[in-house]
């Protein structure tokens, strides 16, 4: 999915639909899964919970041994071309040409990324900013590695950046925790005075 901080499928999405006496309630609302590209799903019917026969057992043991091989695969042949990659730069060649030569297609150069940067689903990791906010200028990343796609992450350059409504969240984060605190005293100020005043509550307690 494109745009949620929670990253993941589309499909587990769908599974949040409730449906209700309101026909609206049996579709899901768009959700944005590429550039320019939304899925809107409607839900027919439901199916109950049951045990699973053996051919269809089978078949998703299959499926799984399948996929889990092929995301070792695609971590060990991304680690592969890493370790090219890093020594073409240390010996001086450009992050494009060293990634040409380890075999990798699909280079894209992203810049302006901050913590409220909002990834191209259908191109970048969702985590890209928490991936290269930590590695050091002209460094790579940990490989990013999803179901069916890897990213090496090379950082050029990183700024710190002032924001100019710093000031103002700071204060605002002061005036609330102040207002916390003292809605804080006054809460244990009133429960002390009704202890010392011994005060019963007349409704029944049961």
């Amino acid at each position: 999915m494109r745009a949620s901080s929670r990253g993941g499928k589309a499909v587990d999405e769908l599974f949040h639909i409730r449906e209700t006496s309101d026909p609206i309630s049996k579709f899901h609302q768009p959700i944005a899964v590429a550039d320019n590209q939304w899925l809107i799903a409607r839900l027919d019917g439901e199916e109950k919970a049951r045990e699973k026969t053996y051919g269809e057992a089978r078949a998703e043991a299959r499926a799984k041994y399948i996929a889990d091989k092929a995301a070792a695969d695609l971590k060990a042949a991304a680690e592969a071309a890493v370790t090219k990659i890093k020594d073409a730069l240390a010996a001086g060649q450009s992050f494009a040409d060293a990634a040409k030569d380890a075999g990798l297609t699909g280079i894209k150069t992203v810049t302006a990324i901050t913590s409220t940067y909002k990834p191209d689903g259908a191109t970048e990791p969702q985590n890209l900013f928490q991936a290269a906010s930590t590695v050091d200028p002209g460094a790579i990343a940990d490989v990013i590695t999803e179901s069916d796609r890897a990213f090496i992450v090379h950082v050029v350059s990183r700024e710190i950046v002032k924001d100019p409504n710093l000031a103002s969240s700071i204060d605002a984060a002061v005036t609330s925790a102040v207002t916390q605190n003292e809605m804080l005293v006054f809460d244990s100020w009133l429960a002390s005075r009704i202890e010392d005043a011994k005060v019963e509550e007349l409704y029944k307690k049961r």
